[in-house]
């Protein structure tokens, strides 16, 4: 039986420490569902949503690799996934793939200030979205936007909605908190002033150079 795959899921790590449960790697796939039974399976704890599987932790998990993060994993390499497919597919879970990380700098071409929110529309370059912020950033900003359903962390996956007017919002306008980036004001939107960082491309993708 061949297995299925998930592409949209949130790895979060907790690296090893003198306090609490620690160095584990939680998989979690259950959109914003609340975990209301856990099942141990020999080094894994499965959580459910009543009987629905929505995510897995692997306990002491740098047995099988040592990562040098704490918190999300936004976009994490072949190898990483790799080891945890090896330990998902014995117990019959749906193997891991991830192409991108759902986050995507674009250009901000047109904005409206209502009931003191800004409403933006954004280029992503090959098309354009709906997104609003507290924050009045100036126009043609490169920003991070974290596309629907991109998970920031466990049970915060980003959904589209509509406001009390009916204006619909597409997406999410990062701030360094909600990709973990230490700076003096983490709550401040991301913008983007690098040259190599075009509209369009996944913020968390590494480009690998080739000498000429």
């Amino acid at each position: 039986m061949e297995n299925k795959i998930i592409n949209n899921y949130c790895l979060y790590y907790i690296p090893k420490s003198s306090e609490g449960l620690s160095d584990v790697l939680m998989i979690y796939f259950g959109e914003n569902k609340n975990v209301t039974k856990r099942e141990i399976k020999d080094n894994l704890i499965l959580l459910k949503k009543e009987e629905e599987l929505i995510g897995v932790v692997i306990v002491n998990f740098s047995y099988y690799a040592k990562i040098k993060i704490n918190g999300t994993i936004f976009l994490p390499n072949s190898f990483l996934l790799n080891v945890i497919n090896n330990v998902l597919i014995n117990i019959n879970v749906e193997l891991l793939e991830k192409e991108n990380s759902g986050f995507i700098i674009g250009e901000t071409i047109k904005k409206e200030e209502v009931n003191k929110m800004f409403r933006y529309e954004v280029s992503l370059g090959n098309k354009v979205i709906n997104t609003e912020s507290s924050f009045d950033i100036p126009l043609n900003s490169l920003v991070v936007i974290a596309l629907e359903n991109t998970y920031l962390m466990p049970q915060r996956m980003i959904f589209g909605y509509k406001d009390k007017d009916g204006y619909q919002v597409n997406g999410r306008i990062c701030t360094y908190e909600d990709l973990q980036m230490e700076v003096e004001n983490a709550f401040l939107p991301i913008l983007i002033y690098e040259d190599s960082l075009s509209i369009g491309q996944d913020f968390f993708l590494t480009e690998e150079k080739v000498d000429a």
